[in-house]
């Protein structure tokens, strides 16, 4: 009986050791994008707090945007999509949210898309602007809308 139970003792501290332990929850969340609902402009939700901090305190221009959030026209023509240059626009912080406002006005029954660069928001905020990749290719947040 002593046997028995020294087996079943041991088994049992081998399969709480292998189990897998439960992962912390991400700071990370998936970004959302959204079109306004008066369709003047594209919100960019979720974004980590301490990433729209040092976006708010940093100048950028409209290129360094781009390479994080970026609106296009989209092409009749499905296979040139990835090569559209984005809408020229400005870009805005507040509270949470990330606004782009395109430079002219979206045309009505034009389809266009948005682009988040990074699903999940880079560790470093500051490698949004040093020029380091912001995700893998094919890693990005993708939202499509009717004006």
């Amino acid at each position: 009986m002593n046997l028995v139970r020294r087996v079943l003792v041991v088994s049992s501290l081998l399969m709480v050791a292998c189990q897998s332990k439960p992962s912390s929850p991400s700071l990370t969340k998936e970004v959302q994008i959204r079109l306004s609902a008066d369709s003047s402009r594209v919100e960019l939700h979720r974004v980590r707090p301490d990433v729209l901090d040092y976006l708010q305190s940093d100048s950028m221009d409209e290129k360094k945007w781009q390479s994080f959030f970026s609106v296009y026209h989209t092409p009749a023509d499905a296979e040139v999509r990835d090569f559209q240059r984005p809408l020229a626009g400005s870009y805005r912080v507040q509270d949470s949210t990330i606004f782009f406002v395109p430079e002219k006005k979206f045309e009505k029954d034009s389809l266009y898309f948005a682009r988040c660069y990074s699903r999940q928001i880079m560790d470093e905020p500051s490698d949004l602007v040093m020029g380091r990749k912001l995700s893998v290719a094919q890693d990005f947040v993708e939202f499509e809308f009717r004006r």
